[in-house]
């Protein structure tokens, strides 16, 4: 076992998989890696713990900004938009996903290294117009988005939850608001590796992805801070009163939680 990681612990499980929750002892990244017993597909899931403080989208239009880093190369455009592998990312409540499955490993360790790279080192920060150009990306997509009927309950579920009284993919008034700098601030305060889980399933041993993300890991440039990460809310979101008229207006009976498939429901644990 490399001494830069630890394991937190393992599971062996009935199927044949074994279970690993490692730590990346200087940086403070976790990695819960799935060895797989068959198969020739891989994926892996970068979950970056992401607060919503404000109805302003930032968390959103970052991991627009990210992914428009990670698409503009050209090698990375070709496999993402081929049938070689399934690639996506979005943004929830509590975090940020970038997730893919790849059949070809070569491809998939160049995913997961351009992933890594570009989601902690972004262009943004030296390509100032990649901001502009996604906060437009992000205003129309939620002006659609909020004028869909069915998307009033993105009013409701963070209230009703208890979990956040702000929209995560922001509302359109409010985007217009968001600057550069509070873009860049978000980045430097939250993109951590502290701040991160990484999840990897693969029938590699362990210790082959171990000295791959290392690797990675040594060629960024960050300041590692490994302290708890906390924020401060902007005002006071959309508001109780709103919230509950939202809520009276809908029938949640025709409209169960289980229709959302859990996407606000479920939470990495990054504690």
């Amino acid at each position: 076992m490399d001494k830069r990681w630890g394991i937190i612990n393992t599971a062996f499980c009935i199927s044949g998989e074994i279970i690993y929750n490692v730590r990346h002892v200087s940086s403070g990244l976790k990695l819960l890696y799935i060895k797989k017993a068959g198969g020739d597909e891989s994926s892996f899931s970068l979950n970056v713990k992401t607060p919503v403080y404000s109805n302003k989208g930032t968390s959103h239009v970052l991991e627009h900004c990210i992914g428009n880093d990670i698409l503009s190369d050209p090698i990375t455009w070709n496999y993402i938009e081929s049938s070689i592998c399934n690639y996506n990312f979005y943004t929830l409540l509590d975090r940020t996903v970038f997730e893919c499955r790849c059949k070809d490993k070569s491809i998939f360790d160049f995913l997961l290294e351009r992933t890594l790279y570009c989601a902690y080192q972004p262009s943004v920060y030296n390509r100032p117009n990649i901001f502009y150009i996604e906060n437009g990306v992000v205003f129309n997509e939620m002006n659609q988005t909020l004028n869909r009927p069915d998307m009033l309950l993105n009013r409701v579920i963070p209230f009703t939850l208890g979990v956040s009284s702000y929209i995560a993919g922001g509302i359109p008034d409010e985007i217009r608001k968001l600057s550069l700098e509070e873009i860049l601030d978000y980045h430097r305060k939250y993109y951590r590796l502290s701040n991160s889980y990484l999840v990897v399933s693969a029938k590699e041993e362990l210790e082959t992805y171990l000295e791959g993300i290392e690797r990675t890991i040594s060629k960024l440039n960050l300041n590692i801070l490994k302290e708890y990460v906390d924020f401060k809310p902007e005002g006071d979101g959309l508001g109780i009163g709103e919230k509950k008229m939202v809520w009276q207006g809908i029938n949640v009976v025709k409209t169960p939680l289980c229709s959302l498939k859990n996407r606000y429901v479920f939470s990495v644990n990054f504690c």
